[in-house]
């Protein structure tokens, strides 16, 4: 038993979550910087995040970096092992590994629609499912798993996250068992709600899935320089209303309004023709900026796609994609 008014020498929740928001921005950072500098797009996350992050973790729990990230040395936090020295690198790895795989085959889907590979909807919520459960298990014993606050990734590696004044071995306190109960039921919540057969997994999956697909098409015309697409829809009572928002960049300069909506509308047209599942029955609010020198237009232009953007109308523009 600790002597009355002792210090815990576990790390605060605050300080832990402000340390990985820390470490998190760094490897952001570093990431975008060597994909600026090996000159392809920006997407997180990707090889280049998780070989930082693997390096950037390991090396810093391990005896190289004794227990300090950049986050948890600001913060005056540290990661140790049960005697209170740095992991293995074994040890290390395997916190990483846990880590890491909390959200990793929920990014896969997310970044397999990016890339215009849609796994579909129900492998995806196969994946999904299981994976939100970790993340249900993990959050709950980071938030709830007093005072140690051990997660998964502890747990797993055996590590204690301590203050940097503690010195010497970490007391350990039994576990709650109560935690068992009440992480079972929020898994079963998320397994019985989640993959439900509602509107967002049935339509706007796919709907997104098929957009993503239009815009990496149409950037690849180089006739515009940003680009950005995504599905949304109200109700009301048994109605439906579906929009989709568009933003971008044109590469071009028009000197009337009358060439600046045609280019517009061209650009609206173009994601009719690519994309016709999303933008069947939808309303397409359509904002671009155009390169220096053209006349100043209005924010954005509205269209309704089954009557506004035919394919008489659409061929008729000048302007093509």
């Amino acid at each position: 038993m600790k002597p009355a008014g002792e210090t815990p020498p576990f790390a605060s929740l605050a300080a832990r979550s402000v340390a990985g928001a820390i470490d998190v921005a760094l490897l952001a950072a570093l990431a975008a910087l060597a994909q600026r500098v090996r000159g392809s797009g920006v997407q997180f996350p990707d090889v280049v995040f998780m070989g930082l992050s693997a390096a950037y973790f390991i090396l810093a729990y391990a005896s190289a970096g004794n227990g300090y990230s950049l986050g948890k040395r600001l913060l005056s936090i540290r990661v140790v092992n049960r005697d209170g020295e740095p992991l293995s690198l074994f040890a290390s790895a395997v916190r990483w590994a846990i880590l890491i795989g909390v959200g990793a085959p929920l990014s896969y889907v997310i970044v397999t629609l990016e890339r215009s590979k849609p796994l579909g909807v129900a492998p995806a919520m196969a994946v999904a499912v299981p994976v939100l459960c970790v993340v249900v298990v993990d959050s709950w014993l980071f938030l709830f798993n007093r005072p140690t606050h051990q997660s998964l990734h502890d747990l797993a590696a055996r590590s204690f996250v301590v203050r940097r004044t503690h010195d010497g071995t970490v007391p350990v306190p039994p576990f709650w068992r109560g935690h068992f109960a009440w992480m079972a039921a929020c898994c079963a919540v998320v397994a019985a709600g989640f993959p439900a057969p509602y509107r967002f997994s049935r339509e706007m999956v796919p709907r997104s899935a098929e957009l993503l697909r239009a815009r990496q098409r149409i950037l690849a015309t180089r006739k515009v320089s940003a680009l950005m697409v995504g599905p949304g829809f109200t109700t009301q009572g048994a109605d439906t209303l579906w929009y989709v928002t568009v933003a971008g960049r044109m590469n071009a300069a028009p000197t009337t309004q009358h060439d600046a909506e045609a280019l517009r509308m061209a650009l609206a047209c173009a994601l009719v023709r690519e994309a016709p599942a999303a933008l069947h029955s939808a309303v397409v609010n359509v904002m671009v900026s155009f390169a220096p020198g053209s006349v100043k237009t209005p924010g954005n232009s509205e269209y309704f796609a089954d009557t506004d953007l035919t394919p008489a109308v659409c061929h008729a523009l000048p302007g093509k994609f």
